[in-house]
């Protein structure tokens, strides 16, 4: 039982260290790359209710 709770104590700081380098950092975007898109997307969303 002892030996089980060290080894877990011991492990519980790989795992977490291993975890960071998961996370990838996005890409930048400008602000006219976003009020591009949502004009886009509501271009879309206008036509898709001119249909209905």
């Amino acid at each position: 039982m002892k030996k089980t709770f060290i080894l877990l104590l011991l492990s519980v700081p790989l795992f977490s260290y291993t975890a960071a380098f998961a996370v990838e950092t996005a890409p930048r975007i400008s602000d006219r790359e976003i009020i591009e898109g949502l004009s886009t997307i509501r271009g879309d969303v206008k036509e898709l209710v001119a249909y209905a």
